[in-house]
């Protein structure tokens, strides 16, 4: 996969789809992060052939082959079909036993130092990405090297949100509260609308990482959950998915992964992975899902049709 240091944000550091990964259906089919050369030739003719095969259905298609029926498009019809993850609470008694279980309280991302700084997370990060990027140009991609990048880009999302609504490092803070809960509705027309709390965000007390995520609905949807009567949000899960890629995990576990401006909705993807352990919060979401389906049409994958 390509990667080049471009706008629309300062420090992001584009993914742009690499000509020679188009047909990879899984991340398995990746043959950019493979060191042995058996195995990346390997993959490389699976993703010729299928090339070739794509190029043959286009020729005759082209050469008069009947119509699609109304408005349908391809990938329209040979869709990926997904469901959108059920909710599952845990009770308040038993979040800090998953906690410990799981070996730390918080992503490593919120947790740099004593006094935790979205300016000094950057920069260990950006340094991580460039030696990534850099063995991805020389052509030895080391394993993990897209999960780099895209924590990386995800973090520098976040913090470019962050800096929209004026929340300061706060958001990387354990047991602080969101500057909105219990402020009035403010009127200033400078934020997107997407990106103005709710009345459920003014109302309700959270962190406030969860005011930098770019869908009202999304975050209305959390909070609710969070403040189910009958138990509670395993948040520490969720923000180690959202926030660490996955902790680590790698892009396909369980993600989201920013294309642009981290306040648009359309320019985030949502995962396979994640739309099965975390689909509920995207209920009601038309902007990321048509999104999802914009950046996977882009690289040719087959489209999500989502399932509630």
């Amino acid at each position: 996969m390509n990667v080049v240091i471009a706008p629309p944000g300062e420090n992001t550091i584009q993914l742009l789809p690499m000509r020679q990964t188009a047909e990879a259906k899984v991340h398995s089919e990746d043959w950019t992060g493979v060191t042995g050369a058996k195995e990346r030739r390997k993959l490389q003719n699976r993703l010729n052939q299928r090339a070739r095969r794509r190029r043959l259905r286009q020729r005759n298609d082209a050469e008069g082959d009947a119509p699609l029926s109304g408005s349908q498009q391809p990938e329209e019809i040979d869709q990926l079909a997904v469901t959108l993850g059920a909710l599952h609470l845990v009770s308040r008694e038993g979040q800090p036993q998953l906690v410990q279980g799981r070996g730390r309280s918080k992503p490593f991302l919120l947790s740099v130092g004593d006094a935790p700084s979205s300016e000094r997370t950057l920069e260990q990060l950006r340094r991580q990405a460039e030696q990534a990027y850099f063995s991805t140009g020389m052509g030895s991609p080391a394993h993990g090297s897209l999960t780099t990048i895209v924590r990386f880009n995800v973090f520098d999302g976040l913090a470019r949100n962050a800096a929209l609504l004026r929340i300061g490092d706060e958001w990387l803070m354990k047991r602080t509260t969101s500057k909105f809960y219990n402020r009035p509705a403010s009127s200033d027309t400078s934020l997107p609308p997407n990106m103005v709390p709710t009345p459920l965000q003014r109302s309700t007390p959270h962190h406030p990482w969860i005011d930098l995520l770019p869908s009202p609905r999304m975050r209305d949807n959390f909070l609710i959950a969070a403040h189910s009567l009958v138990g509670t949000v395993d948040e520490d899960l969720l923000c180690r998915d959202i926030v660490d890629v996955g902790a680590g995990h790698g892009v396909e576990h369980a993600a989201l992964i920013v294309w642009g401006d981290a306040w648009d909705q359309k320019r985030w993807e949502a995962t396979e992975g994640f739309i099965n352990r975390w689909g509920w919060l995207l209920a009601g979401c038309p902007e990321i899902l048509e999104g999802t389906n914009a950046r996977r049409r882009e690289r040719g994958l087959k489209t999500f049709q989502f399932k509630v």
